[in-house]
């Protein structure tokens, strides 16, 4: 998809899915780790939470939700 599009309206895509997914992940209790490209890495359970699995299952699944309906 990048291919397609010009720089500018990469960058647009990743910084709108960036904060859309930032929000989900500190929603569910997550913290963002790094980000790697065009992805990122988030870290759950660290708080000691006995639900980090669920949480970050929890996110996964609102992120792919998120990805299908506000930003294609």
């Amino acid at each position: 998809m990048s291919e397609q599009l010009s720089p500018y309206d990469v960058m647009y895509l990743l910084n709108r899915y960036f904060a859309q997914v930032g929000d989900i992940i500190e929603r569910n209790g997550g913290f963002i780790d790094n980000f790697i490209g065009d992805g990122l890495m988030a870290i759950f359970g660290i708080d000691d939470q006995r639900d980090a699995p669920l949480r970050a299952v929890n996110a996964a699944i609102q992120t792919v939700a998120t990805v299908d309906h506000r930003l294609i």
